[in-house]
C-alpha cells in the first residue's frame, strides 16, 4: 500500500478561546482551510470546558464526534434528555443541533462536513497489541483516506511495517493512503495499559 505518514507534535497546535473556556486546534483539512470560514473538509481539536454549564458552539451542516479525556461529561440537545459520557466514551451528533453541557472536562473532537465521512472511536492498548488501519478497503468515492491516532496520556512505540516510530502523549500520528486496497496493520507499544484514540476518515 502506498501512503503517506506524518507526526504533527502538540507544539504544532493552534489554541483560542471559545465560550465555555479553550479549544485547540490540532489538524483542520485542507491544510489552509478555516475553522472561521467552516471550509473545511474535517477537523480534530481538544477543548477545555471550564464552566459548570456551558452552550455548544452551533455547527450547521457537521457531524461531530466527542469523547470526554479526564472526567464525566453531561451534554442535553433539549434539557430534558441527558447523555452521561465516561472518559473515553464516544458520542456522535448533529452539530446544528442546539448543545448544552454539564460538568468541567476536557474533550476531544471530530468535526466532519458534508465533504468528509469518518467515525471516532477509542480502544485500550494492554502493553503490546495491533491495529489495524483501513479495514473498510470498499471502493467508494473519495479522494483521500485519513487514519488518525492520539494516545492522550501515554507515549508509544509504533511499529508500522519497516518504520519504527516513537509518538508522544497528545501529539497525532497521520497515515493518509490514496484509494487504499488493502488494510495495514501496526503494532503499538507502551509500557502500561493505555486509552488511546482512532479516527478513520474518508474525503471526497
Amino acid at each position: 500500500m502506498n501512503y503517506n505518514l506524518k507526526i504533527i507534535h502538540k507544539e504544532e497546535y493552534q489554541t483560542s478561546y471559545w465560550s465555555g473556556g479553550t479549544t485547540t486546534q490540532m489538524l483542520i483539512f485542507p491544510e489552509h482551510s478555516s475553522y472561521a470560514v467552516r471550509n473545511f473538509a474535517f477537523r480534530i481539536s481538544s477543548a477545555t470546558v471550564d464552566l459548570d454549564k456551558s452552550e455548544f458552539t452551533e455547527l450547521k451542516g457537521i457531524n461531530r464526534y466527542i469523547t470526554p479525556l479526564d472526567n464525566l461529561l453531561r451534554l442535553t440537545h433539549n434539557n430534558k434528555d441527558f447523555i452521561d459520557l465516561q472518559p473515553f466514551e464516544v458520542y456522535n451528533f448533529s452539530g446544528g443541533i442546539p448543545t448544552t453541557s454539564y460538568g468541567k472536562a476536557k474533550d476531544f473532537n471530530l468535526m466532519l462536513s458534508e465533504k468528509a465521512s469518518g467515525n471516532l472511536e477509542s480502544a485500550k492498548i494492554d502493553k503490546v497489541s495491533t491495529i489495524t488501519l483501513f479495514k473498510d478497503t470498499l471502493e467508494v468515492a473519495f479522494e483521500n483516506r485519513f487514519e488518525i491516532l492520539i494516545s492522550p496520556f501515554h507515549d508509544l512505540n509504533i511499529k508500522l511495517e519497516d518504520k519504527d516510530i516513537i509518538l508522544s502523549k497528545m501529539d497525532l500520528l497521520l497515515v493518509n493512503a490514496n484509494k487504499p486496497n488493502a488494510s495495514l496493520d501496526i503494532e503499538i507499544n507502551c509500557e502500561e495499559v493505555a486509552e488511546i484514540l482512532l479516527c478513520s476518515i474518508s474525503t471526497t
